[in-house]
């Protein structure tokens, strides 16, 4: 993926293949022996035998999916629709960060990755999605304002539908009033937010676990990011099997 392939060329594994990469990676696999293949958007990937190149990380799902089919995978679900929320409209793009933990009493925050977003809380028709994702960051305590949000929460709670809220998205969550009486885990610091909303509360003990509760999948941090995707993966029937 992007400049990982400048380690296949080292390597002199491309000699004769179908590559991409991120476009200054053309000039070192035509010198490797590869036949470069023009990528189309930054998400574009491709599988020639056992060599699985990709352009940038917009490209992570299909590079996954070639990834798991080359080991003899398969991936087994139905199509689902998940609604993600972020604060702004279709059209905007929404910037995100990446929290890290450096040995100070906070977390780090650094850019992450930015992308465009496709609906709107006001015109969006819920009965259209399979599952809501909440994540967290700083965000949720303004979206808990927003009374579109909380109706959307509601929706998806009430139709047992597949809810998973990761970090300090359970502050939105709590702000619904519908978490009473459910297990529930978040990152330490909005720990006040959803005991108060009478949750039975899991400490987060390692920091990086998730629990499921019905249709409810909550976790603490991003370092939780595989076993939170595993259990909501898990509720939507989505299996991968080898």
């Amino acid at each position: 993926m992007g400049r990982g392939v400048l380690v296949l060329a080292a390597a002199g594994l491309v000699k004769g293949s179908n590559c991409t990469g991120f476009p200054p990676m053309r000039p070192v696999l035509l010198a490797g022996g590869a036949q470069w293949v023009e990528p189309d958007t930054m998400g574009t990937c491709i599988a020639d035998g056992n060599i699985i190149t990709g352009v940038t990380y917009e490209g992570n799902a299909e590079f996954i999916r070639l990834f798991v089919k080359a080991l003899g995978g398969h991936i087994i679900s139905s199509e689902r629709r998940i609604l993600f929320f972020c604060g702004r409209k279709a059209g905007d793009v929404c910037a995100t960060t990446v929290h890290d933990f450096e040995g100070d009493q906070t977390y780090s925050e650094k850019p992450g990755h930015n992308f465009i977003l496709t609906a709107n809380f006001e015109t969006i028709n819920a009965t259209r999605y399979d599952a809501l994702v909440v994540p967290g960051g700083r965000a949720p305590e303004y979206l808990a304002l927003n009374e579109k949000v909380i109706a959307l929460v509601k929706h998806f709670m009430g139709a047992r539908k597949p809810v998973a809220s990761i970090c300090q998205g359970q502050q939105i969550l709590a702000a619904t009033g519908v978490l009473q009486g459910w297990k529930c885990t978040a990152h330490p610091t909005v720990r006040v937010n959803v005991v108060l909303s009478e949750v039975k509360w899991v400490e987060p003990d390692p920091i990086d676990s998730s629990i499921t509760d019905g249709n409810l999948v909550t976790g603490a941090v991003w370092l939780g990011h595989p076993d939170f995707i595993s259990q909501l993966m898990a509720l939507l029937a989505v299996r991968v099997s080898f």
